[in-house]
């Protein structure tokens, strides 16, 4: 899937949509989206030339909003490609983030994940 095709698909992603995985399993509630930054170069959505910014050198150090995952690698890559954040569902009770990427298809109200559950970014709730 290319980049465009993703930022399509999370085009037709509204807030409160169900999110299901590839198997068909429940993941929880559409909470967030954030569109695709192709020139963000951290988790802040830093660009490219303004990396005298101290948030720029040291990615993810002073940053305290999303995507809030442990790894500076894969925050960038979710503000790069675009993600949306899910509620945990009642069964799983852990919020996660699904990469552009990741979103199979939308319609009827349901957003339908191309991964298992387990294979998506889990949001660190520390601080």
């Amino acid at each position: 899937m290319t980049m465009l095709d993703a930022a399509r698909r999370l085009a037709a992603v509204r807030h409160g949509m169900t999110v299901i995985d590839c198997a068909g399993h429940p993941v929880g509630f559409v909470c967030a989206i954030k569109r695709p930054d192709p020139l963000a170069v951290n988790a802040a959505g830093q660009r490219i030339g303004q990396s005298s910014d101290l948030a720029a050198l040291l990615p993810g150090a002073l940053v305290a909003g999303e995507p809030r995952v442990t790894s500076p690698a894969v925050a960038a890559r979710l503000v790069q490609h675009g993600y949306l954040r899910i509620n945990a569902s009642r069964t799983d009770q852990v919020d996660r983030y699904a990469l552009a990427d990741d979103v199979a298809d939308v319609s009827d109200g349901v957003v339908r994940l191309s991964v298992p559950r387990e294979a998506l970014a889990v949001r660190h709730s520390g601080g």
